[in-house]
């Protein structure tokens, strides 16, 4: 299980992907008859390479926020916000 997370992150993986991606593109525009097909592949492919770094950025920012949620405190917050709402309807009920 720890090598298939690794491969998922892995810079092989994402040099494999790219490769393709940039093959495939260029395949693509120069059946459609694009001239400079080998240039305009690289922007498919740089929009891959991009999104690969950006969502690990994204990542560290997402777990920060949630180990910050989780922090000791955060559920018994939870739970008594619970109760005072579970009180409120109880009174309300009393007067009905």
């Amino acid at each position: 299980m720890e090598l298939d997370k690794a491969w998922e992150v892995s810079y092989t993986r994402r040099g494999v992907i790219a490769v393709v991606t940039y093959l495939v593109a260029a395949a693509f525009m120069k059946n459609i008859g694009i001239d400079t097909f080998l240039l305009n592949a690289l922007i498919p492919t740089g929009g891959y390479i991009f999104s690969t770094l950006s969502l690990t950025m994204v990542k560290n920012w997402w777990i920060k926020r949630e180990e910050s949620s989780t922090e000791p405190g955060y559920a018994e917050m939870e739970e008594s916000d619970a109760s005072d709402d579970e009180s409120a309807l109880n009174e309300t009920k009393k007067y009905e």
